[in-house]
């Protein structure tokens, strides 16, 4: 299968898998805000955040052995395969024993330090030791997962994640409805954890993707060194991006308390799903690149990673003005009005999902080439410096100061040195990256904004429902159309039109301006 039809086939199950995410997501919040008190709620959005942290004990191990896969995938019998396999399989086993004891033992600390209201200490610490032990039951089957990404099977994965989406709801329902409040959230953990460690190791054995028999070689110390010299730099990084990306909930709960948590978990929700649907183009790319980097093909890597982050970015600016017009009157009709949100957290979350776009292709870059360097410092200083600031600023500023904080912590730190990596390993200037590509981009906000600014105005007046349909469709409309037309690079509309449905090409050319 041609690395073009491979990538398609993943691109799309993983909006399937998003759209089946976005579904479990609309119809969760909603039936726990039912069944939960704010307080409760904010508990299990908490625990959440918490599970995210825990999961940093992998140190870097989980993407260091997806990525040195790619590097022996091509000769699957010569025993380097299966012993990285094995030794990443034996590291991760001892990662899920470690994350039982700390969970267990770090609970009733977890609740201090968090001030956690006393009537829910006991709650926190049951739910914080049980999540502990289905998140290190899953590391036990977790490298099968790393087999089928770095084989580019990614969308089997995405597959049974979608269908895991829609039973975690079913599973949700019946919970509450059998009286397990806040503690409903393990029965479907527990699900999510058989269902994956069962259809990952099926899988691997129906493509054929684990060596031949007698063909494993044996779990090496100089294995476990590589995956360890390349996932400690690793784990810098991914600790960096959970201290930016996730310790706003753990801030605001000590700065604002779990009412503040609540309206943050609900508030950035359809954030964080835009950033996702943005950000699956490259992460499905990310093994492709990687396999072009070990393969030496420089000219198809210059050609792709541009297009591909110049449509991330034209793709970024159509959410973002799209997100600032609709959040606020969406969070009010999706929760009936028991969460309060704001149009400038909506604004200023925009502005940060389009740095973020920009930032996640760049370092996507450095893990596929292995080029970290100066890079585990600099997301590592970016994550501390932000709860730091974070902190000082969420008791006198409240939510708005604290995504301003991270987004001037995000274009500071990551953005800028993600730019000088791609200059130099690419050889691109700066002002293609950071002004030739980002251009599409800038024409769509400029021609989107004003039309966003006067639908907000013009249905105002009108109530929370009808005024979302009233500005959000045909602003969605615009943004849509400009996109096809301005944001798609021109080395992508042949492919945009050769894979498209025959139904469609004659339209979809017009639109886009390829005959």
């Amino acid at each position: 299968m041609s690395r073009a039809r491979r990538f398609i086939r993943n691109i799309t199950s993983g909006y399937l898998l998003l759209f089946a995410s976005m579904l479990y997501v609309l119809a969760s919040v909603p039936l726990a805000l039912k069944f939960l008190t704010k307080e409760e709620f904010g508990l299990w959005a908490l625990m959440t955040q918490i599970t995210g942290y825990l999961a940093l004990i992998d140190l870097g191990t989980s993407p260091s052995i997806s990525r040195l896969l790619i590097d022996c995938k091509d000769h699957p019998d010569d025993g380097d395969y299966g012993s990285l396999i094995q030794t990443g399989g034996l590291v991760l086993i001892c990662q899920g024993v470690i994350i039982l004891f700390v969970g267990i033992l770090a609970s009733p600390l977890a609740s201090h330090l968090l001030q956690i209201p006393s009537h829910l200490e006991t709650s926190f610490v049951y739910l914080m030791r049980w999540q502990s032990v289905i998140l290190a039951a899953g590391f036990v089957t977790r490298v099968f997962g790393h087999v089928l990404f770095a084989h580019q099977r990614i969308d089997y994965v995405n597959y049974v994640q979608a269908t895991l989406s829609l039973l975690n709801l079913i599973v949700l329902w019946v919970a509450f409805l059998s009286g397990a409040g806040v503690y409903s959230v393990l029965w479907s953990s527990t699900t999510s954890c058989l269902v994956t460690a069962i259809t990952y190791v099926v899988f691997c054995v129906k493509f054929r993707l684990l060596p031949k028999k007698g063909r494993w070689g044996v779990p090496s110390s100089g294995r476990f060194r590589e995956l360890f010299q390349y996932g400690k730099d690793v784990f810098l990084i991914s600790l960096g991006r959970q201290l930016t990306m996730a310790s706003q909930t753990l801030v605001i709960s000590r700065s604002l308390g779990l009412g503040a948590v609540a309206a943050w978990s609900v508030g950035t929700r359809i954030f964080n799903l835009l950033l996702q649907l943005i950000s699956r183009i490259f992460d499905f790319a990310e093994p492709i690149f990687a396999e072009m980097v070990v393969r030496g093909e420089r000219d198809s890597l210059r050609e792709r990673f541009r297009s591909t982050t110049t449509l991330g970015a034209s793709l970024s600016g159509v959410a973002a003005v799209l997100f600032a017009l609709c959040n606020t009157p969406f969070v009010s009709l999706w929760t009936s009005g028991k969460i309060i949100w704001s149009v400038p957290c909506d604004v200023l979350l925009g502005i940060w999902l389009i740095i973020l776009v920009q930032v996640g292709c760049h370092m996507g870059l450095v893990l596929a080439s292995k080029r970290i360097k100066w890079m585990r410092y600099v997301y590592f200083a970016e994550g501390a410096i932000f709860v730091v600031l974070a902190t000082l600023a969420g008791p006198r500023g409240g939510l708005s100061a604290i995504v301003a904080v991270s987004i001037l912590c995000s274009l500071g730190f990551s953005y800028l040195r993600g730019l000088r990596h791609t200059v130099s390993f690419l050889g691109f200037s700066l002002r293609e990256i950071a002004v030739d590509w980002l251009t599409p981009m800038t024409k769509i906000i400029f021609l989107l904004a004003p039309v966003a600014l006067l639908a907000g105005w013009a249905f105002r007046p009108l109530t929370t429902f009808p005024r979302l349909l009233a500005a959000g469709l045909p602003t969605s409309a615009w943004g849509s159309f400009l996109l096809l037309r301005y944001g798609i690079p021109k080395s992508l509309k042949g492919d945009v039109v050769k894979h498209a449905p025959k139904m469609l090409l004659r339209w979809l050319g017009r639109v886009i301006g390829v005959p």
